[in-house]
């Protein structure tokens, strides 16, 4: 028995050595020969944020466990107008090269290929072709991998971005941490979210939050677009999760201004008011499809603030030709006809116009707030409130005009 004992401490003298030997050997000991395998490094998450590139656990048997709960139905996130996002300024000098302008810190990134550019969701139609840019600070390129503050690292597909679960992922794709650009998390957030990219590690994908559906279009200014301190007032569109900033509107002269697009009801066209030069005697009603900057002009001079019939047929808008009036014409620029004295047009759910009504030629009366047949008839003051359309969303949405309020009053204290 007592040389058995021996025996078998012996064995395990030994075992324990060949361990040790082999664990030095891969992991790399001083003077064995082997150079360590360096581990990936990554900023550390923040708090109450789930670490997205950590090194790979070891691969083990899961215990078995209960069915998790399915996820709630999530909603769309909804921002305030204040919050929605603008374009990016794109643009290119005499080479070939394009930049995006960073807006946080006025620098110009170099977008490192076209195959990039394509996958960030761009157009061509949105390249600036200036020099004035290219004397902001250079900031590090930008390619399709990226990040904001947090520890979560995008692929960019198709102006999609999807998230890499894991760092064995990310190292089977073939990407390197050198090749990560960090964005601000407002530039990074107007890129929807889609799938996750699969885990090699079969970690579950967490579900993807629904996209807003609902649009709305809005004006911004690119100020010293042409130099010599000119500026436009250009037209976009965003959805309402704060997603997809498009811009439409292209100003071929400085100085333009375009104001109060609204939606058609199907979502197909935007008509506007736009400005050459900044003077308002040369402002007309255009119209464009809502995808595609194809303006087209439907009115003379000193025409404002167009606004469709519930049904699309129609656009009111009021104009100054002598006086203030309210007119409405044919969504092809057809037909037009003087309604009323007064300006301001809004069209109300059952198809009437609410408007700030007056004396003619008088602009501190324009401020009685009255509703009229489509055809001018049957004129009536509003005794204290109207429900009328808001087309600068899409869907359209509705407001409440108060008749002692704003459009037609200043608001109180």
């Amino acid at each position: 028995m007592y040389r058995i004992m021996m025996l078998c401490a012996l064995i395990c003298l030994s075992m324990t050595a060949c361990t040790v030997g082999l664990t030095e050997r891969a992991m790399g000991t001083p003077g064995s020969g082997v150079s360590p395998i360096p581990e990936p490094t990554l900023p550390a998450p923040a708090l109450d944020e789930r670490p997205t590139l950590s090194p790979a656990p070891p691969t083990r048997t899961p215990a078995p466990t209960a069915t998790p709960p399915p996820h709630p139905p999530a909603t769309p996130v909804v921002l305030p107008e204040h919050a929605l996002p603008e374009p990016v300024t794109l643009f290119k000098g005499e080479g070939p090269e394009i930049y995006l302008v960073e807006k946080t810190t006025w620098t110009h990134r170099h977008i490192v290929d076209w195959e990039t550019f394509l996958h960030l969701g761009f157009e061509q139609r949105d390249i600036e072709t200036s020099a004035r840019f290219a004397g902001y600070p250079k900031g590090p390129p930008i390619t399709r991998l990226l990040k904001g503050t947090g520890a979560r690292v995008y692929w960019m597909e198709h102006g999609l971005r999807r998230h890499i679960p894991d760092m064995a992922t990310f190292q089977q794709l073939g990407h390197r941490q050198a090749d990560i650009s960090e964005v601000p998390d407002e530039l990074l957030a107007s890129w929807p979210l889609d799938e996750p990219v699969p885990s090699v590690l079969g970690t579950p994908a967490e579900p993807v939050p629904p996209r807003s559906q609902e649009r709305v279009v809005l004006t911004y200014s690119l100020r010293d677009r042409f130099g010599g301190g000119n500026h436009t007032n250009e037209i976009y569109t965003v959805y309402l999760d704060g997603t997809r900033p498009k811009r439409l509107s292209h100003a071929t002269t400085g100085n333009t201004v375009h104001s109060r697009p609204v939606w058609s009801p199907d979502g197909q066209t935007i008509a506007f008011a736009s400005t050459p030069d900044s003077d308002t005697r040369t402002t007309s009603i255009y119209v464009t499809s809502a995808d595609t900057w194809e303006p087209s002009q439907l009115t003379g001079n000193a025409s404002f603030d167009p606004t469709w019939s519930p049904d699309g047929a129609r656009i009111a808008f009021w104009a100054f030709d002598g006086t203030f009036s309210i007119y409405v014409m044919d969504a092809d620029g057809g037909n037009t006809q003087r309604l009323a004295d007064g300006l301001r047009p809004a069209w109300t759910p059952d198809g009437r116009i609410a408007f700030c009504a007056g004396v003619a030629n008088d602009f501190e009366s324009l401020m009685t707030l009255t509703v009229m047949d489509a055809g001018g008839q049957n004129q009536q003051l509003v005794g204290h409130a109207i429900t009328v359309l808001d087309q600068h969303y899409h869907p359209w949405r509705q407001d409440v005009w108060l008749a002692d309020a704003e459009p037609c009053r200043p608001k109180g204290p």
